[in-house]
């Protein structure tokens, strides 16, 4: 069929059009401004950095500087996601509206104004402080460690966070913190303390001492002495120490007093006669059950397996040998213990409980293994504990030999995007959900079925038929027994936008909470008042659905 003239005049007018409106829409660009605010005070905050920066996409980023009125401006935006960030002195950089790893993206294009952002920055707070002995002298060289009350994973546990050492008048501080809830404890050997090994052949009788000898030995007793584990404000017991509640812009002041106690002495005989044996390590549980490395005492090795520690405290602590090398002529298995320190105490590895290895395989469901290097974790929540090996492109992979304590693990997997262990076999173990219990001197052998999430979820959170900003969208599991690694968490955008990405095939409930964030959102009772308003979706592969959510 032949076209006439004026018809081919017509489409090529059509097309002349459609290809300018697409590239008026392509062109079309957008001013980002507002006002970057104390969130405490609500104060404008000048010489602000401010960063706009394309979500995901790569692309540039664009800083200015708040004026005097804390405006800032960036003209000529495409259409898009980005990420608003801001920081100054007093200020830590920050996502608009952050809370903790999530903050709100800021949508840009046609109906959404943009031209009247407020910002609220929050001020840094800080925990300083001064460590004093029981004689009001300053503890110099002290190591301050910084625990933090923490729910990024939906349960609250105290964990370490990071530490300082004290100056020559004792002072320590803590800058550039988030709003939170925290404990100090302080490491600390007293300066006059002297230690020296005890005597190692205690087959042979005491002699009597001299006058002289006597006086001497007294008064080295007086310098044996340690400092334990010490709380804010002047506690060796984590259950009895002092929380500090820091809110943005808060300055706490935590002075710490330490008092000197007797030392006690700690021998191990490890059992081995390696030359390259390995140095045994000594922990003290806080907080429970978590585990933290004794800092303060001095060690002293001696050939043939034999190692003292003194300037201990008395004490609970638990002790491990790892493993030493398996070709050296007497070697010897990993193994700890547990054990109450009161003067001075000798333990054996003949005593101890040994260690479990791990090893297993990785079976990849539904999709090839990854290009990139994978490892798997066994993590305990509850101790902090860790271990981890890398998997082969085999599918293989093994824990280093004897270096596992008893105890209760979940098992990750890390280094490659959207894989997790979607199930266990194990021999001389037990499984639970993604949970693994590991006895002493068990040898385990794990098989961890690994599945790639590929679909992702998004939506929309409103009140009534309005957009929500800033609201806790959490991805709910309808099995939510030990299948941590199955939950989804985002926060809406500014025009109330979502995505959970990386989602498991399953059966969950979508929620949306607008003052959700200190929740413990894997704690069932507290999420059931919340399930029931939510929106039920069933997840199958590849799958990228749609969710309107009406925000709690």
């Amino acid at each position: 069929m032949t076209l006439s003239v004026h018809t081919t005049r017509l489409l090529i007018l059509i097309a002349l059009s459609l290809c300018s409106e697409t590239l008026a829409a392509e062109t079309t660009r957008y001013v980002v401004a507002g006002t970057v605010v104390d969130s405490s005070t609500a104060q404008p905050l000048a010489g602000i950095s401010v960063s706009l920066a394309p979500d995901r996409t790569g692309g540039h980023s664009q800083t200015v500087h708040t004026s005097h009125d804390g405006g800032f401006r960036f003209a000529a935006v495409p259409g898009g996601k980005y990420v608003l960030s801001g920081s100054g002195p007093g200020y830590r950089p920050q996502g608009l509206d952050q809370h903790r790893y999530y903050f709100t993206g800021l949508a840009v294009g046609p109906d959404l104004d943009t031209s009247k952002v407020v910002f609220r920055l929050q001020p840094d707070a800080s925990i300083r402080g001064q460590v004093l002995d029981d004689q009001n002298e300053p503890v110099r060289n002290a190591t301050v460690q910084l625990f933090t009350v923490d729910d990024s994973d939906g349960i609250r546990r105290t964990v370490a966070t990071t530490n300082v050492g004290t100056d020559d008048q004792g002072y320590y501080h803590f800058p550039h913190l988030e709003p939170g809830t925290y404990y100090v404890a302080v490491s600390a050997r007293p300066w006059y303390a002297q230690y020296s090994p005890q005597r190692s052949d205690r087959s042979q009788p005491m002699q009597l001492l001299d006058g002289d000898t006597a006086r001497a030995h007294s008064e080295a007793a007086q310098l044996d002495v340690a400092y334990p584990l010490t709380f804010y404000p002047d506690t060796d017991d984590s259950a009895q120490a002092s929380a500090i509640t820091l809110h943005a812009g808060e300055r706490a002041t935590a002075d710490v007093v330490m008092r000197a106690v007797p030392a006690a002495h700690l021998r191990i005989r490890s059992g081995t006669t390696s030359e390259h044996s390995s140095v045994p390590r000594i922990m003290q549980r806080v907080f429970d059950d978590y585990l933290v490395p004794v800092l303060a005492s001095q060690g002293f090795g001696y050939s043939q397996g034999m190692y003292e520690f003194a300037g201990l405290a008395p004490g609970h602590y638990v002790l491990e040998m790892p493993g030493s090398n398996p070709g050296d002529a007497g070697s010897k298995a990993g193994w700890f213990r547990e054990v109450d320190l009161s003067g001075d105490v000798e333990v054996s590895s003949d005593e101890s409980l040994p260690m479990a290895n791990v090893a297993g395989a990785v079976v990849y469901q539904g999709a090839a293994p990854p290009a990139e290097s994978m490892y798997l974790e066994l993590h305990s929540s509850s101790s902090g504990d860790g271990w981890t090996g890398q998997i082969s492109h085999k599918g293989l992979f093994g824990l280093k030999d004897n270096e596992i304590r008893p105890g209760t693990y979940e098992i990750k997997l890390y280094g490659a995007s959207g894989w997790f262990v979607n199930g266990i076999t194990a021999q001389n173990a037990k499984v639970q959900g993604m949970q693994v219990t590991i006895a002493s001197g068990a040898s385990v052998r794990l098989i961890c079925n690994a599945i790639r999430a590929v679909s992702s979820l998004r939506g929309v959170v409103q009140v009534g038929d309005q957009p929500l900003a800033g609201a806790m969208v959490l991805l709910v599991p309808d099995d939510r027994a030990h299948i941590s690694q199955r939950y989804r968490r985002d926060q809406s955008d500014s025009d109330g936008s979502f995505t959970l990405r990386e989602v498991l095939p399953g059966h969950y409930t979508a929620i949306a909470i607008q003052n959700g964030w200190n929740l413990e959102w894997e704690n069932p009772q507290v999420l059931k008042p919340y399930l029931a308003k939510g929106e039920k979706i069933t997840v199958s592969t590849s799958q990228n659905a749609s969710l309107k959510i009406q925000a709690q």
